[in-house]
């Protein structure tokens, strides 16, 4: 399977944040930090059911972020998984984790 393709990198600020994501719900994002004029990615996440909420808990800790909204909670943990085994960000030190009731596997390891 390849990642799915993220929307552009923006400031992440709660207004860019509001400015970009218009709708509620599932999603995947990355966070980057800009050092010395380079941004690098340090972390995929997700968010079941609202990727604007979650990423507005992460403003102050990262430079930026990307998303790509999901259809579907299990389709935001796919996209997560893929994302995470193609870039491999340094802050994740665990597979992404799916919930405690869903018997998904990662579409990458089988995990």
């Amino acid at each position: 399977m390849t990642a799915p393709a993220l929307k552009e990198r923006h400031t992440l600020s709660a207004r860019n944040i509001e400015r970009t994501i218009k709708r509620k719900s599932a999603g995947v994002y990355v966070l980057s930090s800009v050092v010395d004029g380079v941004a690098s990615v340090r972390l995929v996440g997700r968010s079941d059911d609202d990727v604007g909420a979650h990423l507005k808990g992460c403003v102050g800790l990262y430079s930026q972020f990307a998303f790509v909204y999901a259809s579907s909670p299990k389709n935001a943990y796919e996209m997560e998984c893929e994302i995470y085994h193609s870039i491999k960000p340094p802050e994740n030190n665990k597979h992404p984790a799916r919930p405690r009731d869903a018997e998904w596997i990662c579409p990458v390891c089988g995990q």
